[in-house]
């Protein structure tokens, strides 16, 4: 989606609001008339900068030369910007047209004239509008100040752009806050490419708020020009909501489960965690701006697990009434700390169903802080069709019609670790794989195994 049309144009600041009393005195009465012609731009603009043009070369003091010089070079340079960037203007042919030059030159020829103006009074806008000339020639200023109500507009049309497309997108107008200092929340929870989003949104806000001064004290023509539509931008950012990349390692604060997880990377619309001791519901954050700040939306919530539970597959009741309770919109994935006994994830599973809670998803944090998750269904016994895996303690048994094999574990230089690159060999690209393994056994073998191969579906089998 586009951000609305701003119908007005840009006006310059400085010179074009007019000069001191004294200087008024000595100004040229044409280039006085070209002045209030060019505040704000519309019909008469192009016409004004061609008659700059023709005082530039008929008029016989410096200073009214360096005046018309000035003035239309940075109307010029503006038309160019807001055509660049669909908010009207006028066409490059029509601008070149007004200056005399030729289409094809009209950048170069534009940033010539700012260069050579670029001094006393009229030093702060020429530079600043040899910054916009460097956008139009396809490059990216060095600096561009922060006060600069054009930088202001362009920075405020690309964020609203970008808005509604993939994060990183905005990461790339924004700033990673946690580079130079040490990162405290909100920014701890997301990514390198999260924070840079989240910062974009921040910066938008401060940008919108230094064009509302600016209006009130009446000193910036530009700000005043697009003063009509900053209250609609405002309500813009205000309902916008931003889901950035998020670190899932830190925010489920659980290691890494499988290193080179295959699976979806999309986040589901919450995360139901079972540590050893408690089970966690986390919904995947969401930032919105609360009077400027960035604020996560949808806070976790904890459920600690009852110590007197018994040995079987059975529901444990506190864990039912508590999902009972929770108010679960979208995909919910079970994500299980490595050392948790598969036991207890199958009494949280047999939990969720008497809920009527609808896990979907099986997710696991690669050492990157990345989610991965993949869709499973639970059997009470293993599939007739298919490939079966059996998790052991000690490597992996998988069975593929009458055909059976063993994968023992293997001695590396991380100690015994199960052979996952067999398993993927040996399952190919069967599409329909199921996992079982002892209740004793820790959910980091399981999930391994079940995140090896690229089935699109993995079933579960209690026995």
């Amino acid at each position: 989606m586009h951000p609305p049309r701003l119908f007005v144009l840009a006006a310059l600041a400085l010179t074009l609001l007019g000069p001191t009393s004294a200087a008024a005195q000595l100004e040229h009465p044409e280039v006085r008339r070209a002045r209030e012609r060019l505040v704000p731009y519309g019909p008469s603009t192009l016409s004004a900068i061609a008659e700059l043009g023709a005082i530039v070369s008929a008029a016989e003091r410096r200073f009214d030369r360096l005046d018309a010089r000035y003035l239309r070079a940075v109307a010029a340079t503006d038309l160019l910007l807001l055509d660049h960037l669909g908010q009207g203007g006028a066409s490059v042919a029509e601008v070149a047209e007004a200056l005399g030059v030729d289409a094809r030159g009209v950048t170069s020829y534009l940033h010539d004239e700012l260069t050579e103006v670029a001094a006393g009074p009229y030093f702060s806008e020429s530079m600043d509008a040899l910054r916009a000339i460097e956008v139009l020639e396809g490059g990216q200023p060095s600096s561009w100040a922060e006060q600069s109500s054009r930088h202001a507009l362009m920075q405020l049309l690309e964020f609203f752009r970008r808005a509604d497309g993939p994060i990183a997108g905005l990461a790339d107008l924004g700033n990673d806050p946690c580079a130079h200092r040490r990162c405290r929340r909100p920014w701890t929870y997301f990514d390198e490419e999260g924070r840079r989003a989240v910062d974009a949104l921040r910066r938008a806000h401060a940008m919108l708020g230094r064009l509302d001064a600016r209006v009130r004290a009446g000193v910036d023509p530009l700000a005043t020009a697009v003063g009509s539509q900053l209250e609609h931008l405002h309500e813009r950012l205000r309902g916008l909501e931003l889901a950035p990349t998020v670190n899932w390692g830190y925010l489920l604060q659980t290691p890494t489960v499988v290193i080179d997880a295959r699976g979806e990377t999309a986040p589901p619309a919450a995360v139901l965690h079972l540590d050893t001791d408690r089970l966690r519901f986390v919904p995947t954050p969401r930032v919105r701006l609360v009077g400027g700040e960035p604020v996560v939306v949808g806070e976790a919530q904890t459920l600690p697990l009852p110590t007197n539970r018994r040995a079987f597959v059975t529901p444990i009741d506190e864990v039912v009434a508590w999902l009972r309770e929770l108010e679960v919109d979208g995909a919910l994935a079970l994500s299980v700390r490595p050392d948790v006994e598969a036991l207890t994830m199958w009494q949280v599973i047999a939990s969720a169903d008497r809920a009527e809670t609808s896990l979907t998803r099986l997710a696991v944090v690669d050492g990157h802080g990345r989610l991965h998750s993949r869709p499973f269904r639970v059997e009470d016994t293993a599939p007739a069709n298919g490939t079966q895996v059996f998790v052991r303690l000690g490597g992996y048994s998988v069975r593929t019609g009458s055909r059976s094999m063993r994968l023992p574990r293997m001695h590396t230089d991380r100690g015994w670790v199960h052979d996952r690159d067999g398993l993927r060999q040996a399952v190919g690209r069967q599409p329909r794989v199921s996992f079982r393994t002892m209740d004793v056994a820790p959910v980091a073998l399981l999930f391994d195994a079940v995140f090896t191969p690229d089935a699109p579906v993995a079933t579960l089998v209690r026995r």
